[in-house]
């Protein structure tokens, strides 16, 4: 328990093992350089960030529950390769990030020894669970899924998104739903390998969501924890050419047949949601938000 950082580093902190609690009313864990998680079972509450690095994060492995923070994880080159990583954060949940974010604790993460060239999200493995209200994914930079699986019920204001990336988010392997409000959307990238389709439907906290194809098999689900005016699911079992139906507690919402890389029927912000893949989103230029 600390009345400011909980780990602090001017180096590195690596965690091997071991069942680590903290409460801090500033970073729960902070290096000005890299922090490294091998193992270990990790309960952070903080006032700010539950894990920053200056420069890397990588995580190996392990059971991460961050249950209070500002932004949950932060660094400006973040790898996951695997562990179960849960993230509750009254701002930014993963954030990839050039330090111009403002605090929680009234000041900046320095980022000072960072190649701001390098920013990127990148998740090979693992079970990651984001429920943020600011941006769920953020990347001042690109993300990169390869692998793992990962959940993200996103904000209910229009003024953030489930997604936020400046240059591309690229699905190659793992799954990923998410779901939120649609004024700062963002769908995977068309250079992505593997296939999403994008709903735009509204519901409320507590519907259980049902992706089936058309012979009737169930490609996702989840029951969702707020209000949501789109849902986006990718994962290894969409086809090109077949057609899902996505039902709400039961009924059918509408179906779509794959017939690109993102297939959406949104239109948010003026714009399709297919086409919503850069960094300028419902025409405002995002700058480190």
């Amino acid at each position: 328990s600390a009345s400011s950082k909980g780990l602090k580093a001017g180096k590195e902190i690596t965690i091997n093992s071991g069942t680590i609690s903290i409460t801090s009313t500033d970073d729960s864990i902070h290096s000005n350089y890299y922090v490294i998680i091998n193992d270990g079972k990790l309960t952070l509450s903080s006032g700010d960030d539950g894990i920053h690095a200056d420069t890397n994060i990588k995580i190996n492995g392990g059971t991460i529950d961050i249950i209070k923070s500002y932004e949950g994880i932060e660094a400006n080159y973040i790898e996951i390769n695997d562990g179960d990583i849960s993230v509750v954060a009254s701002d930014d949940g993963i954030n990839v990030s050039g330090g111009n974010d403002q605090s929680a604790m009234g000041g900046r993460d320095n980022f000072s020894n960072v190649n701001t060239g390098n920013r990127k999200l990148v998740i090979n493995g693992g079970k990651i669970y984001v429920n943020s209200d600011g941006d769920g994914l953020d990347a001042n930079g690109s993300i990169e899924l390869n692998g793992g699986e990962v959940i993200v019920p996103g904000t209910t204001s229009n003024g953030n998104g489930a997604l936020d990336y400046d240059n591309s988010f690229t699905v190659n392997g793992g799954s990923i739903i998410y779901y939120g409000a649609t004024g700062m959307w963002q769908n995977p990238s068309t250079s992505s390998k593997q296939y999403s389709i994008c709903f735009g439907v509204s519901g409320k906290a507590g519907d259980e969501i049902v992706l089936k194809d058309s012979n009737g098999n169930t490609v996702a689900s989840i029951k969702t924890e707020k209000t949501y005016g789109a849902v986006t699911i990718s994962n290894s079992s969409l086809k090109q050419g077949e057609t899902y139906t996505l039902y709400i507690n039961g009924t059918s919402s509408g179906s779509q047949t794959i017939s690109s890389i993102v297939t959406s029927n949104l239109t948010a912000g003026g714009m399709n949601g297919g086409q919503m893949n850069g960094g300028n989103r419902g025409g405002q230029n995002r700058q480190n938000m």
